[in-house]
């Protein structure tokens, strides 16, 4: 390994999913990663395109411990953004993993074996987003064999990127993964006592600041709709929306869509 390994002591929970993730799937894993390193566990997870890199940057961002399992020698592990990705884990505090000799390269078969690895550093696994046939799904299977708990995030029912995930789900092969918290209370990483105390009642500036955030949801909107359903100038919207933001109560997202964080 390159980094540094954290005591046994502390957790591990790994997070898998496709490399071509929707929105939904990059918010969701974000929500994920964003809890765990909140709460001083690491996110483990495999430095692939897609859901895998989201959550090592969303745990960084977040001032979290996050370890990177690789399927090549650490002195081949991939070049451009995947390599600053490998940097910036180390930087943060965490750890490149490979069992693979220093100048192999990574090969087509490397990545299922080395999933191996991911799910049995973890005390639990949550696969988020992938299709019917996916290396995550193989994550699933080996840390199942290996006694991991295994959570899985409901889709779209229609959308080809939940088609693996909600299968997990209906076979009873993986536990459904309704919030980061829930998750934490299965595998007895936060009580329900923590949970309320944590549930702060958020407080709001002025009545328009309250009406502009309880018009937002979890799903993403965009600033018309926001507009025309508040009744608001636009120039007091803006500055609103933007208090918010500084607040991290809310997120905006490309082409001025806007959605709670809290």
């Amino acid at each position: 390994y390159r980094g540094v390994l954290q005591k046994p002591e502390i957790n591990v929970i790994s997070i898998v999913g496709t490399r071509n993730n929707s929105v939904y799937g990059k918010l969701i894993t974000e929500q994920f990663a964003t809890c765990f390193a909140n709460h001083n566990i690491i996110v483990c997870s495999g430095l692939a395109y897609g859901i895998d890199t989201i959550s090592h940057l969303a745990t960084i961002e977040n001032h979290g411990i996050t370890y990177a399992v690789i399927a090549s020698g650490l002195d081949k592990y991939y070049t451009g953004i995947t390599a600053k990705n490998a940097k910036k884990i180390l930087d943060a505090g965490g750890a490149v993993i490979s069992e693979y000799k220093c100048g192999v390269v990574a090969r087509q078969g490397y990545f299922p074996q080395r999933n191996r690895i991911i799910s049995g550093l973890a005390k639990g696994v949550i696969v988020i987003e992938c299709a019917e046939k996916s290396g995550a799904l193989i994550t699933a299977k080996f840390a199942f064999n290996q006694g991991r708990e295994v959570f899985a995030v409901p889709g779209n029912i229609n959308s080809q990127k939940s088609k693996g995930t909600n299968l997990l789900i209906k076979n009873n092969l993986a536990a459904p993964a309704l919030s980061p918290e829930q998750v934490l209370i299965d595998l007895n990483l936060l009580s329900s006592a923590q949970l309320s105390f944590e549930n702060i009642e958020i407080t709001f500036e002025n009545p328009t600041e309250k009406k502009v955030y309880e018009n937002l949801d979890y799903e993403p909107k965009q600033i018309d709709t926001i507009l025309q359903e508040t009744d608001l100038e636009i120039s007091e919207l803006l500055v609103v929306l933007l208090n918010l933001e500084f607040r991290n109560l809310i997120k905006q997202l490309p082409g001025k869509y806007y959605l709670k964080e809290k």
